[in-house]
Protein backbone atom coordinates (compact mmCIF):
# COMPACT_ATOMS: atom_id res chain seq x y z
CA UNK A 1 0.00 0.00 0.00
CA UNK A 2 2.66 2.15 0.88
CA UNK A 3 4.52 1.42 -2.52
CA UNK A 4 1.24 2.44 -4.53
CA UNK A 5 0.94 5.75 -2.04
CA UNK A 6 4.55 7.12 -3.02
CA UNK A 7 3.97 6.34 -6.73
CA UNK A 8 0.62 8.32 -6.61
CA UNK A 9 2.29 11.12 -4.62
CA UNK A 10 4.83 10.97 -7.33
CA UNK A 11 2.11 11.71 -10.26
CA UNK A 12 0.56 14.20 -8.48
CA UNK A 13 3.49 16.21 -7.96
CA UNK A 14 5.77 15.66 -10.87
CA UNK A 15 3.49 15.12 -13.49
CA UNK A 16 1.75 18.64 -13.49
CA UNK A 17 5.85 20.22 -13.16
CA UNK A 18 6.49 18.75 -15.98
CA UNK A 19 3.45 19.34 -18.33
CA UNK A 20 3.56 23.35 -17.10
CA UNK A 21 7.47 23.92 -18.82
CA UNK A 22 6.09 24.44 -22.28
CA UNK A 23 9.41 23.69 -24.71
CA UNK A 24 8.97 26.68 -27.39
CA UNK A 25 10.30 25.87 -30.60
CA UNK A 26 12.61 27.70 -33.00
CA UNK A 27 9.48 27.97 -35.06
CA UNK A 28 7.18 29.30 -32.53
CA UNK A 29 9.24 31.87 -31.96
CA UNK A 30 10.35 33.37 -35.22
CA UNK A 31 6.43 32.96 -35.90
CA UNK A 32 5.87 35.06 -32.74
CA UNK A 33 8.49 37.55 -33.55
CA UNK A 34 7.41 38.27 -37.34
CA UNK A 35 3.73 38.81 -35.76
CA UNK A 36 5.49 41.69 -33.37
CA UNK A 37 7.30 42.86 -36.67
CA UNK A 38 4.28 43.41 -38.45
CA UNK A 39 2.77 45.06 -34.91
CA UNK A 40 5.89 47.79 -34.80
CA UNK A 41 5.75 48.41 -38.69
CA UNK A 42 2.08 49.17 -37.85
CA UNK A 43 3.25 51.39 -35.05
CA UNK A 44 5.92 53.12 -37.22
CA UNK A 45 3.67 54.10 -39.77
CA UNK A 46 1.37 55.34 -37.11
CA UNK A 47 3.44 57.73 -35.11
CA UNK A 48 4.96 59.28 -38.35
CA UNK A 49 1.35 60.15 -39.24
CA UNK A 50 -0.10 60.85 -35.74
CA UNK A 51 3.42 62.45 -34.14
CA UNK A 52 2.59 61.46 -30.59
CA UNK A 53 6.10 60.44 -29.33
CA UNK A 54 6.24 58.78 -25.69
CA UNK A 55 8.42 56.64 -25.85
CA UNK A 56 7.08 53.69 -26.28
CA UNK A 57 8.07 53.22 -29.59
CA UNK A 58 11.52 53.15 -29.29
CA UNK A 59 11.06 50.91 -26.15
CA UNK A 60 9.46 48.32 -28.92
CA UNK A 61 12.18 48.24 -30.80
CA UNK A 62 14.54 47.72 -28.02
CA UNK A 63 12.52 44.78 -26.84
CA UNK A 64 12.45 43.19 -30.20
CA UNK A 65 16.10 43.78 -31.15
CA UNK A 66 16.76 41.81 -28.04
CA UNK A 67 14.25 39.12 -28.97
CA UNK A 68 16.06 38.80 -31.79
CA UNK A 69 19.13 38.76 -30.07
CA UNK A 70 17.74 36.02 -28.18
CA UNK A 71 16.19 34.04 -31.20
CA UNK A 72 19.88 33.82 -32.41
CA UNK A 73 21.17 32.91 -29.38
CA UNK A 74 18.74 29.78 -29.09
CA UNK A 75 17.06 31.47 -25.99
CA UNK A 76 13.58 31.44 -27.52
CA UNK A 77 11.74 31.49 -24.26
CA UNK A 78 13.42 34.71 -23.61
CA UNK A 79 12.51 36.09 -27.03
CA UNK A 80 9.22 34.84 -26.68
CA UNK A 81 9.24 37.42 -23.29
CA UNK A 82 10.84 40.23 -25.03
CA UNK A 83 9.09 40.02 -27.92
CA UNK A 84 5.71 40.35 -26.14
CA UNK A 85 6.29 43.45 -24.56
CA UNK A 86 7.74 45.05 -27.53
CA UNK A 87 4.17 44.18 -29.05
CA UNK A 88 2.43 45.52 -26.15
CA UNK A 89 4.57 49.21 -26.45
CA UNK A 90 3.43 48.82 -30.16
CA UNK A 91 0.41 48.13 -29.78
CA UNK A 92 0.55 51.42 -27.08
CA UNK A 93 1.92 53.48 -30.08
CA UNK A 94 -1.13 52.67 -32.12
CA UNK A 95 -3.27 53.78 -30.12
CA UNK A 96 -1.82 56.96 -28.99
CA UNK A 97 -1.64 57.84 -32.19
CA UNK A 98 -5.46 57.06 -33.26
CA UNK A 99 -4.48 54.26 -35.43
CA UNK A 100 -6.01 50.94 -35.49
CA UNK A 101 -4.06 47.62 -34.21
CA UNK A 102 -4.10 45.08 -36.86
CA UNK A 103 -6.31 42.38 -36.21
CA UNK A 104 -3.84 39.84 -37.24
CA UNK A 105 -1.88 41.21 -34.91
CA UNK A 106 -3.08 40.01 -31.66
CA UNK A 107 -2.19 37.61 -28.75
CA UNK A 108 -3.53 33.95 -30.25
CA UNK A 109 -4.34 31.41 -28.12
CA UNK A 110 -1.39 29.23 -29.12
CA UNK A 111 1.57 32.49 -28.39
CA UNK A 112 -0.48 32.49 -24.97
CA UNK A 113 0.61 29.08 -24.01
CA UNK A 114 3.98 29.93 -25.79
CA UNK A 115 4.15 33.19 -23.19
CA UNK A 116 2.69 30.61 -19.67
CA UNK A 117 2.33 32.34 -16.38
CA UNK A 118 5.80 32.55 -15.25
CA UNK A 119 6.58 36.15 -17.82
CA UNK A 120 8.88 37.95 -15.68
CA UNK A 121 8.18 41.48 -14.89
CA UNK A 122 8.53 44.71 -16.69
CA UNK A 123 11.29 45.76 -13.98
CA UNK A 124 13.00 42.16 -14.97
CA UNK A 125 12.36 43.25 -18.51
CA UNK A 126 14.06 46.78 -18.82
CA UNK A 127 16.66 45.83 -16.45
CA UNK A 128 17.63 42.94 -19.54
CA UNK A 129 17.87 45.49 -22.14
CA UNK A 130 19.73 48.56 -20.00
CA UNK A 131 23.09 47.34 -21.42
CA UNK A 132 22.08 47.86 -24.89
CA UNK A 133 23.77 51.70 -24.72
CA UNK A 134 20.37 53.16 -25.95
CA UNK A 135 18.21 54.24 -23.12
CA UNK A 136 18.61 57.71 -23.84
CA UNK A 137 17.08 57.07 -27.40
CA UNK A 138 13.46 58.78 -27.73
CA UNK A 139 11.21 58.11 -30.80
CA UNK A 140 11.78 60.73 -32.67
CA UNK A 141 15.77 59.97 -32.57
CA UNK A 142 14.59 56.55 -34.03
CA UNK A 143 11.64 57.44 -36.64
CA UNK A 144 13.26 57.92 -39.43
CA UNK A 145 16.22 55.28 -39.07
CA UNK A 146 16.38 52.27 -41.04
CA UNK A 147 16.07 49.32 -37.84
CA UNK A 148 16.36 45.24 -39.27
CA UNK A 149 14.40 43.01 -37.26
CA UNK A 150 14.49 40.45 -39.95
CA UNK A 151 15.04 37.17 -38.12
CA UNK A 152 17.78 34.22 -40.13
Amino acid sequence: MRKYLIILFMVVIFIPLEASISQVTKAQTKQFLTRTNKAITTAHSAIKRGKVYNGDYVNALRHQQFAKKMYIRNQYQKAIYHSKKARSLAFKTITDNSAHIPSDCGITKEEKGLIGTAIPSDRVLAEEIALDGQHNLKDADVIDKTVDLTLP
